[in-house]
């Protein structure tokens, strides 16, 4: 209990002397470990499900009952809504939504190894299987799928990574598959130049605005650990293979996703899990690479000792604007069995530095991290699933963490404040109105957070921050209007005038008249 109390504290010690980090901009809505409908079934990838004009009406999950695929249907909410198994003594393990020829998504591609062969199936939007290829060379497992692109940048077809296992050889090449939208091949290629290979992710490589090819990544195992980049064409050929190093050969890459500036693809950002947690002080690493393969950034994340990172997404605002990445993993305390860990959740910005960390209660390490949408469509947060653990914890872990909403209160003193929004998400525009009381003239307008931070005003609005703010609106009273009564005080004072003035002119006349007055 002692060693578990003193790591947890170096931790935290951790986080307050290396660098600023902010809160996280989510809060937990809820968590659960039962989104099967037994305890035999598993969950290990989660996408947003669709209806037939495209809308977001909640999520789809593929997984295993032990002997059966199974994909399950969840609403917005992450209710059961409908389970389907699949007789193929295989586990489902991918899917992606699959694209009509128009560019519509019309179902679901889910992907399984069967041991000695691939299977794929294409499911229709209410879960009927309606087409499947189990081709492909014997002794391939399939690592992931994404799509594929033709010269107008259009999606037509599948891009799928796998590895093929030699039994002459006792050798692991890394392949790459194009199957068309009727999941028929259209080509397939190897890195062929290194013993052991396993390629773990694969974004669109762009150049002048448009697609060109491809960028992959993924490790060997020759004489330790190496990472590689690949770049092939729109027809698989290799263009260059170059190998990275990622600090040192202790981490291997496990997802890339496109780097975005002012929203347009740049270049890819890759995360790197460590090869040997058995080790101290190991740490996740993220890089930035170009789309010609050059390592352009670096960051070994310190602060997080004894972590790894798993997959990588693009961050987007309500608009779909990328704001940064939001990051996947697990944190070792190394107080539990081997496999044991914490979940790790982390968003970093374009110059990978770590804007906000947090830690929740799991094992293993989250696999999968999607957007979360409302009922009716809205992007409202984040979704993430946790690979299940041996012996400690068997189930999933599925957490919802909703954007957080700040509150925007009022005050107007000697006049009344109206807001345009009672919470707010932030960075979203809050417009307010405000009058005074009769007889009083603005004085004041200012807007502070709840830590006592003043937040800019233009033409009564301002951008929500990331705390509670008040807006305070102050009225003064008119100028020479205090106690006054215009009719009593006006009408002395033209009296005092007059008299004054007859006063005078008298005085003359007696002058230059010399008369007595008795």
């Amino acid at each position: 209990m002692l060693k578990r109390f003193t790591m947890f504290l170096l931790f935290i010690l951790c986080f307050l002397f290396v660098g600023k980090v902010y809160a996280m901009p989510y809060s937990e809505e809820y968590k659960s470990d039962k989104f099967v409908e037994n305890d035999k079934s598993k969950i290990y990838k989660i996408i947003n499900a669709y209806k037939d004009n495209g809308v977001i009406d909640g999520y789809v999950g593929v997984g295993t009952n032990g002997s059966q695929g199974i994909i399950v249907k969840y609403d917005s909410k992450f209710n059961i809504v409908k389970t389907v198994t699949y007789d193929c003594n295989c586990d489902f393990s991918t899917i992606i939504p699959a694209y009509s020829a128009d560019g519509i998504i019309d179902g679901y591609i889910v992907t399984a190894n069967l041991g000695n062969k691939v299977l794929m199936v294409e499911f229709s939007l209410d879960l009927v299987a309606i087409n499947k290829e189990d081709g492909g060379s014997p002794e391939v497992a399939f690592n992931m799928v994404d799509y594929s692109y033709d010269e107008n940048g259009n999606i037509d077809g599948y891009i799928y990574l796998a590895e093929v296992f030699s039994f002459s050889t006792y050798s692991v090449d890394a392949l790459v598959y194009k199957y068309d939208l009727e999941m028929k091949i259209v080509w397939k290629n190897s890195v062929a130049s290194y013993r052991v290979d396993s390629y773990s992710g694969v974004v669109p490589s762009y150049k002048n605005g448009a697609i060109d090819g491809y960028i992959l990544t993924g490790y060997t195992y020759n004489n330790g650990v190496t990472e590689f980049i690949q770049k092939i064409d729109l027809n698989g050929n290799i263009i260059w293979t170059k190998n990275i190093v990622l600090k040192d050969s202790k981490y291997s890459v496990t997802d890339v996703s496109l780097a975005y500036e002012d929203n347009k693809p740049v270049g890819v950002i890759a995360v790197a899990k460590t090869s040997n947690i058995s080790a101290d002080n190991e740490y996740g690493v993220i890089a930035r690479i170009s789309f010609d393969g050059e390592i352009e950034n670096v960051q070994e994340i310190t602060n997080l000792v004894n972590s790894g990172f798993e997959k990588i997404i693009p961050n987007k605002n309500e608009k779909g604007a990328v704001e940064g990445y939001i990051v996947a993993g697990y944190i070792d305390f190394k107080t539990y069995k081997e496999d044991a860990k914490s979940l790790l959740m982390l968003e970093i910005d374009n110059e990978l530095n770590v804007k906000w960390s947090n830690i929740s209660d799991g094992f293993r390490y989250y696999k999968d991290v999607i957007y979360g949408y409302d009922e009716n469509g809205i992007l409202d947060g984040l979704f993430t699933v946790s690979c299940p653990g041996f012996g400690l914890n068997e189930n999933e872990l599925v957490i919802k963490y909703k954007i957080k909403e700040y509150n925007i209160k009022v005050n107007g003193i000697n006049g009344s404040v109206s807001s345009s929004l009672k919470v707010s998400k932030e960075g979203e525009t809050i417009t307010f109105e405000s009058t005074g009381d009769s007889g009083y003239v603005l004085d004041s307008i200012k807007v502070v957070t709840e830590s006592g931070k003043i937040v800019e005003v233009t033409n009564n609005s301002f951008i929500m921050p990331n705390e509670d703010v008040v807006i305070e609106v102050i009225y003064k009273l008119v100028e020479n209007n205090e106690n006054k009564n215009p009719d009593t005080y006006g009408g002395l004072m033209v009296v005092l005038i007059i008299a004054f003035v007859l006063s005078i002119m008298n005085f003359i006349l007696l002058k230059r008249n010399k008369v007595s007055i008795v």
